[in-house]
């Protein structure tokens, strides 16, 4: 069975680090949004080369370094994410390809005709609504993914040569379906691409002490945000 956590909205530090402890526990799915505008930087990202320091000072918004490697993204309240830990029994690209198709049935629910763009990425008419980064540890496959509701509107990034290649699902409709319909859909989608029953959960009194220590020593410091 898949063990479905939904936080509602978290502060970006502690989303980051309650998808860190879920690493060593598959077949665990964690979805959420974030409850203010960040900058999300992957694993090896060098934070000099992606972000403009005055505008994320200016703007109030925060900058997290994730557990997964790829490119600085901007998160908000306007996106889903979800963290989908899986044992990797064969390939693990295919486990991506296999993440990515349930968020293309999830959009087709919603009357959107998305494609998958190897090897992490959703579009629809050529332009990005979700993309996912991923990390593998003790024999376990993280893949984190994002999905778009409305663009963000803060331009915060340097060079951002996606400015123009971003969609996302009120583009694509008009509107923003309601957000627990959404997170059913691909709640159900993972649940029967894996062929497992997913039952709903909480993070239990251990898991979130874990979380909180993890917060103060690593995704709350700036030795961790900004070491690259």
């Amino acid at each position: 069975m898949i063990r479905k956590i939904d936080s509602g909205f978290l502060s970006p530090a502690y989303s980051a680090a309650a998808d860190e402890i879920l690493l060593s526990k598959p077949n665990s799915f964690h979805i959420f949004c974030r409850n203010k505008t960040t900058v999300s930087l992957g694993y090896f990202q060098k934070y000099c080369e992606s972000i403009n320091l005055e505008l994320i000072d200016s703007n109030e918004v925060s900058v997290i370094r994730r557990m997964s490697g790829g490119g600085t993204i901007i998160t908000d309240p306007n996106q889903i994410i979800f963290c989908t830990v899986l044992k990797i029994d064969n390939d693990w690209h295919d486990l991506i390809k296999d993440v990515c198709e349930c968020i293309i049935r999830s959009l087709k629910d919603f009357e959107m005709d998305a494609s998958y763009k190897p090897p992490n990425d959703i579009e629809i008419n050529g332009k990005k609504i979700s993309g996912s980064g991923q990390v593998i540890r003790n024999g376990n496959l993280a893949v984190q993914s994002t999905l778009l509701l409305k663009q963000p509107e803060l331009k915060i990034l340097k060079n951002d040569k996606r400015n123009g290649n971003l969609t996302s699902i009120y583009d694509a409709i008009g509107y923003i379906p309601e957000i627990n319909t959404i997170k059913k859909s691909i709640s159900e989608s993972i649940s029967n691409q894996f062929e497992e029953e997913m039952y709903e959960s909480k993070f239990s009194k251990e898991e979130k002490l874990e979380i909180e220590k993890l917060v103060k020593m690593k995704y709350s410091l700036d030795s961790h945000t900004f070491k690259f």
